[in-house]
């Protein structure tokens, strides 16, 4: 997965608490075939 090894556990927590590395964050913005995301859409 693009490189990035990461544990479920870590992901759900990260996810509710609402942090995460931005590594992470383009990551799956590549997985949802995403190359481009506007400012004001965040």
């Amino acid at each position: 997965m693009y490189g990035l090894q990461e544990k479920e556990d870590l992901i759900t927590s990260n996810l509710g608490r609402g942090t995460f590395a931005a590594t992470f964050f383009l990551a799956r913005l590549a997985a949802l075939g995403m190359d481009a995301m506007r400012m004001e859409d965040l």
